[in-house]
């Protein structure tokens, strides 16, 4: 396309259009025969020398076509500086739409109606009285602006009051409070192919509520028609998304920007964004050129959208003249040059040909050239050369998914799987075998297929000077027609219908020896494969086997492939790890089956037992002989409800494994609900499993008057836990009392976390020394640290004596640190230290005293909550954490209130010296009703 000025006659625009066609039309027709004839021709010399020849079209093309869009490339000075002085003034334009935007936020958050529905907060209809009110401001804001608008808000409650934030309308959550450009102010938000102007009104009220509400304006053609009025006129205005495809508000250009176009235009951001300043550029639009100065509109460092400001470009006769003139000296140039390239290039070109068709010839030993010349040969070899390539491509993929298959398989029978998957996708041939050596007469068939047909594990016979005794014990590939391999006195055919037959040892360390077995016959072809990739496979196969029976060796029972004890324990801690910092769950089962032995004479039964259990868990599950006679199952991803589930599905099919319902004992354990690691949640198994052999036995009763124990203990310690909840956690008690682990006692306000600490310290060996109390949020942060470390005369004004601190008051006992959450980061370093060392310092001074402290902490607090906002350290937490208790509050467990009512009045009437009275039914059924926020405080 020549680009010519409007001046120009339509006489001189006639002869340039019918130029232009005549060389479209005639030069691919010159290109077209001059190639046919340079191809008949047989000398290789001759056919260079002619396709040079033909290439006097390419001087025509560069005249015709290349010239002229160089030379028009060339904008003048007067107008790049219009343009440009345009374009900003259109950019400044752009840009104020968000403070009009803002305003238009502002003035819709002041509607008194979406005010006085703010105000109501505790009316039921307030959300959808605030809905109303905000489309009443919509409708206000779009009368005002015109066009679109797009309008939202969000009502946030105070911080740290646990509330969710509510938006108007819903999906603006993810249209405009989510979007990262906008961020809660004044921006611009490009969504599919629109742009916005956003602006953000805030305002708050006494009570610490925030009101957001954004107003988004779109920039349609009434917005880019006013910014090119802003820049005085005369210009059209463009906007690009940073992909190079047209905005919604340039949409009538689509035609005229195909996908070349666009790739264009994201050159150009590149370059706007690198020279940090506009670029001019031509641009021909509908058959007319235009000078365009290219910008961003940004937002922050991000690039919103490239804004192209169009100005219709004057054209000059000169620039024709120049153009005609250009492409006549060029072609000029052109047809010297190419005589010039035909005499000097053509020799040292054919010889450099020619070697290298000897080379690429050798590479692929290609050597059926007959009735092909050099050329046709040479285009052979090189599809050769990239079909080979793509094979070894496809190779080396399919291998690397074959390793990380093979690295995952826990047994043999799995990696021969794996490893027979891998052969029927990437070789496919007839069948395929997996044979490992045995003793010297004998061999082992792992497994492989014929066809369609699978083959099963066997034993095979080996002769010595036989074909497959070599390739077992030679450890050398071999290739050759297939032979006849024995099984015995009753040659079973292994090779089956095969006609040819493959084999790579297989890999591995202090390995029999092995082979990986391809079959092939005449009517299934196999894909093109190398032999490497073949050898490869069978080493990594190899290398997997021998790992597999390693670990099957080490940490699997043989009769019931179970793990064994101390690896399933070490497994289920890993999983519970995972479970807790996941936030997950995960279920441990001990089952025992009446009358199978636990020695040598029960292995059929625990193996059928432990069939029996995997035919019925979850996918993740795994088995372990956790004792003489349980067996341990772990259900990873599993809750109690679950567990119980599987637990009864197992009951019922007790016959299935030789047994009746009532001769199975099943004990069970969820995470987090009765324990938070591994060793606590085997303990509450094995507690479960003990209580459901005394209810099996008629010994009920026992577990009964063990609980009430644990009940009237605590009630002599002032303690009322009756319910079931209650009763659990001072079976918790029970079992952690007697060691010396750190423990963290968490709850809501008032629900007792105090007296569990005194429950915890009067049942320890620690009951008679003594218990020290400290509540580290009454005291400041300045008196904390010195009552919790003690200070040596002189440390601080005011100290004029020594005075030792509240560890050094507890040693030997406990000490109980309540509202740990509230401690400040210093004291926290300094906890954290005597936690690790055993031992403190006095405040001013240098000599460390050991200390024999047992602590137990509690907080009301989120402590995971508090260490993510940074103010709580996690290892601190995690020192703490030895044992965590969670203390029910008194709402969910409600079966406590009649005894804690009565213990209640019973102490109020002893005070007064009167008789305790009765509490009538309405009484404790508005005792039950009410929500208790307090707790038992």
């Amino acid at each position: 396309m020549v680009w010519r000025s409007d001046s120009a006659g339509r006489i001189d625009n006639a002869v340039a259009v019918a130029r232009g066609v005549l060389a479209a039309l005639l030069l691919p027709l010159l290109v077209l025969i001059a190639a046919d004839l340079a191809l008949r021709i047989a000398s290789l010399h001759m056919r260079l020398v002619a396709t040079f020849a033909a290439a006097v079209a390419v001087p025509i093309a560069l005249a015709v076509f290349a010239v002229p869009h160089l030379v028009g490339a060339k904008i003048e000075g007067v107008e790049e500086e219009a343009v440009l002085e345009k374009a900003q003034a259109v950019l400044r334009r752009l840009t104020a739409l968000r403070s009009v935007a803002r305003q238009s936020a502002e003035s819709a958050l002041g509607y008194e109606g979406l005010q006085d529905a703010l105000r109501r907060r505790d009316a039921e209809d307030y959300a959808a009285a605030v809905a109303a009110a905000l489309r009443d401001a919509e409708r206000l804001v779009t009368a005002a602006d015109g066009g679109e608008v797009r309008v939202a808000l969000e009502v946030s409650p105070p911080p740290g009051s646990g509330g969710e934030p509510l938006v108007f309308p819903e999906q603006a959550r993810w249209t405009v409070f989510k979007n990262p450009l906008v961020n809660m102010s004044d921006a611009f938000a490009k969504r599919w192919s629109r742009l916005y102007a956003s602006g953000v009104a805030k305002r708050f009220d006494a009570e610490g509520w925030s009101t957001s509400l954004v107003v988004e304006l779109p920039l349609e053609h009434a917005a880019l028609q006013e910014a090119a009025r802003a820049a005085g006129g005369g210009v059209q205005v463009l906007l690009y998304a940073p992909s190079g495809f047209p905005l919604a508000a340039t949409l009538d250009a689509r035609d005229q920007e195909a996908t070349p176009e666009r790739k264009r235009k994201q050159a150009v951001l590149r370059r706007v964004l690198a020279a940090q300043q506009p670029i001019v550029e031509p641009f021909a639009m509908r058959g007319n050129l235009y000078t365009v100065a290219y910008d961003v509109l940004r937002e922050g460092a991000d690039p919103v959208c490239l804004v192209a400001t169009a100005l219709p470009r004057a054209g000059t006769d000169a620039l024709v003249r120049r153009v005609e003139s250009v492409s006549l000296m060029i072609f000029g140039v052109g047809i010297v040059m190419q005589f010039l390239l035909a005499v000097l290039v053509v020799g040292g070109a054919t010889r450099r040909f020619e070697r290298t068709l000897g080379r690429a010839r050798l590479a692929t030993q290609h050597t059926d050239n007959a009735g092909h010349d050099d050329l046709t040969a040479l285009d052979e070899v090189l599809r050769e050369l990239r079909r080979d390539r793509d094979v070894y491509r496809t190779e080396l993929a399919q291998l690397h998914e074959a390793v990380e298959a093979l690295s995952i398989a826990r047994s043999p029978d799995e990696v021969v799987e794996a490893a027979l998957g891998v052969v029927r996708g990437a070789i496919a041939p007839w069948g395929a075998l997996i044979v490992v050596g045995g003793d010297r007469e004998s061999a082992e068939l792992l497994g492989g297929f014929h066809g369609s047909e699978g083959v099963g594990p066997a034993r095979l016979r080996l002769h010595e000077d036989g074909v497959l005794s070599k390739i077992v014990r030679g450890g050398r590939e071999w290739r050759g027609a297939a032979t006849e391999f024995g099984d015995g006195p009753a040659r079973v055919t292994i090779a089956g219908a095969a006609q040819r037959l493959e084999a790579y040892p297989l890999g591995g360390v202090g390995g029999p020896g092995g082979a990986l077995l391809l079959l092939h016959d005449a009517a299934t072809r196999p894909k093109t494969y190398h032999p490497e990739f073949a050898a490869a496979l069978a080493q990594h196969a190899g290398q997997a086997l021998s790992s597999a029976r390693l670990v099957r060796l080490a940490v699997h029972d043989q009769e019931s492939g179970a793990y064994v004890g101390k690896y399933f324990e070490q497994r289920l801690a890993q999983e519970v790890d995972h479970a807790v910092a996941a936030k997950r769950s995960i279920a441990v089962l001990l089952v025992r089956v009446d009358g199978i032995a636990p020695g040598p004479g029960g292995g059929r039964d625990r193996s059928r037992l432990a069939a029996a259990i995997r035919d019925r868990a979850p996918a993740r599950a795994f088995l372990g002989q956790y004792e003489s006679g349980v067996l341990g199952v772990a259900v990873p991803e599993t809750d109690r409800a679950g567990a119980e589930a599987f637990a009864r599905d197992m009951q019922r099919s007790a016959s299935d494994f030789g047994s009746s319902p009532a001769a199975v004992s099943i004990g069970l354990a969820a995470c987090p609900e009765d324990a938070g690691s591994c060793e606590f949640l085997l303990a509450e198994a094995r507690r479960a499993l003990a209580g459901t052999a005394l209810e099996s036995s008629g010994d009920g009763d026992a577990m009964e008057d063990r609980q009430r124990r644990l009940v009237e203990d605590a009630r002599a310690l002032g303690a009322v836990f009756r319910s079931e909840k209650g009763i659990h956690l001072l079976e918790t008690i029970e079992r952690i009392a007697a060691s010396n682990l750190t423990i963290l006692i968490e709850g809501e306000t008032g629900v007792g976390k105090e007296v569990v600490a005194d429950l915890i310290h009067r049942k320890s060996a620690r009951g008679a020394r003594p218990l020290v109390k400290i509540n580290c949020a009454a005291l400041p942060d300045t008196l904390l640290e010195s009552e919790l470390f003690g200070y040596e005369p002189g440390a601080f004004t005011g100290a004029d004596r020594l005075k030792p601190g509240r560890f050094e008051l507890a040693d030997g006992g406990t000490i109980f640190l309540d509202e740990i959450g509230d401690i400040p980061q210093a004291t926290q370093v300094k906890l954290l230290n005597v936690l690790e060392d055993r031992v403190v310092e006095h405040l001013g001074g240098t000599r460390p005293i050991p200390v024999d402290v047992r602590v137990i902490a509690a907080t009301n607090r989120d402590l995971r909550g508090e260490i993510a906002a940074g103010r709580f350290r996690e290892d601190l937490y995690y020192r703490l954490n030895g044992v965590g208790i969670a203390v029910p509050p008194l709402r969910a467990r409600k079966e406590d209130i009649p005894a804690l009512a009565r213990d209640i009045v019973r102490r109020a009437a002893e005070s007064a010296g009167r008789r305790p009275p009765e509490i009538s039914p309405d009484a404790m059924d508005t005792l039950y009703r009410h929500p208790w926020p307090g707790n038992v405080r």
